[in-house]
């Protein structure tokens, strides 16, 4: 039921983002295939996007997955800052060459924030847009505007850029960690016009947490339940562990 729910909403949300010009806000659990919702409508409606990804590593391996297994031709290109400048200079022209079919012109374009910080790629960012159009940005991760950009990656806090230059296009963004705060911030920041806000389930139905806690000083544990036996000198053979690895049986037990 829970996977029907989520490939349901995610349906909704590609239907949304294949329609409609309006700024997004998903808040799809890890694992739910979050990507995919937005990688869909520019393949299959040649849209050209670009998105904004924390990590050089991950970008290599979204690019290298999309242009090797889903499309099986260079539709994916890594314009962020770990590319040499030869490499850069030469995915960048491919990118606005006219002369390439509509078919097999580059659509999804990844950068970081670092990348996305410098005014010259800014600038080539708009030529790229009166070339191409993009249809929409993708900010991935985006919590980290908030948690990362106040502190150690201030160039998260300048991707309200968009709406100065290029506030025609939409924004989407994207979390499995965007809380009703960090939601709020964001919308604030980037100065969003009512986005609408995708969201599934996250919480973990399926995780049990319990706790037992001794000391030197307390040596009797002081978890307030009447049957527990663990104290100071216990260890993994202890009877209230044994009962409750048993009660998961044939789910995994976590003991630290």
């Amino acid at each position: 039921m829970v996977f029907y729910n989520i490939m349901i909403t995610s349906s909704v949300l590609i239907q949304h983002i294949s329609t409609s010009k309006k700024d997004v806000i998903c808040r799809f659990r890890t694992g739910s295939g979050k990507s995919l919702t937005y990688l869909m409508p520019a393949i299959l409606h040649a849209y050209t996007i670009l998105v904004i990804s924390p990590l050089c590593s991950l970008i290599t391996n979204q690019v290298t997955q999309i242009n090797n297994n889903v499309c099986k031709k260079k539709l994916a290109f890594n314009l962020s800052s770990s590319k040499s400048a030869e490499e850069e200079n030469l995915d960048e022209k491919e990118v606005v060459d006219t002369t390439v079919s509509e078919e097999n012109r580059p659509r999804i374009l990844f950068c970081t924030p670092e990348k996305l910080g410098t005014s010259a790629f800014r600038a080539k960012l708009v030529k790229m847009h009166k070339e191409t159009t993009f249809s929409y940005f993708v900010l991935d991760e985006c919590h980290l505007i908030i948690k990362s950009g106040n502190s150690f990656r201030s160039d998260y806090m300048k991707v309200d850029w968009f709406q100065d230059e290029l506030k025609d296009v939409p924004i989407l963004c994207y979390s499995a960690t965007c809380n009703n705060f960090v939601t709020h911030q964001i919308k604030t920041l980037l100065h969003m016009n009512d986005p609408v806000v995708f969201e599934n389930d996250n919480s973990k139905k399926n995780l049990f947490l319990s706790i037992h806690s001794v000391s030197k000083h307390n040596q009797i544990c002081k978890c307030g339940s009447k049957n527990c036996t663990w104290h100071s000198k216990s260890d993994i053979t202890n009877e209230t562990i044994l009962k409750a690895v048993n009660y998961y049986e044939g789910r995994e037990v976590l003991v630290l």
